[in-house]
């Protein structure tokens, strides 16, 4: 039997691979949280209809399995490119993390979930153009008080605009 797992590569992306599992094992374990916490990000759940669309748009997205659970998955990240202003996009990212994650908690995958974003500004890109960056810091302690952490890269805005 096999699992589909997203593996973090050197570069930041993930690579989806099948894992061979031996007899009787369900999940490939050294992966899943990893492979949990990142299609709980980076999988568009529907913005609400209080949510200010980015860039006047109105198609609200969503994906198709986020609404099989009891608990809706995935997270509103995407929802930054609407932000205003840099300190909106910190507190909207880890509100909109903490929301996609809560189900660790609910069904007891996880004790913690801790999350802390911020902003920085950096050279990026082959031509050097310093890029305000947010940084999202993830570390979720597990029922057996192991700890998992992460931190992704996850916007990148020209440090001379606003986010908008």
């Amino acid at each position: 039997m096999s699992d589909l797992a997203l593996i973090l590569q050197d570069d930041g992306c993930f690579d989806a691979q099948l894992i061979q599992l031996a007899d009787g094992q369900d999940l490939a374990t050294d992966h899943d949280l990893q492979t949990a916490v990142a299609w709980s990000l980076f999988s568009n759940r529907r913005a609400e209809s209080g949510d200010r669309l980015p860039c006047g748009d109105s198609n609200r997205q969503g994906w198709c399995l986020g609404y099989l659970e009891p608990q809706v998955l995935g997270s509103r990240l995407w929802l930054l490119r609407g932000a205003k202003s840099e300190d909106q996009v910190r507190l909207f990212a880890e509100d909109a993390a903490t929301e996609a994650l809560a189900w660790l908690l609910q069904d007891k995958v996880a004790k913690t979930v801790e999350i802390n974003a911020s902003l920085s500004a950096r050279p990026h890109g082959p031509d050097a153009v310093i890029r305000t960056i947010l940084v999202l810091n993830i570390t979720i302690t597990r029922p057996d008080n192991s700890r998992w952490q992460h931190v992704w890269n996850l916007l990148v805005v020209p440090a001379t605009e606003s986010i908008q």
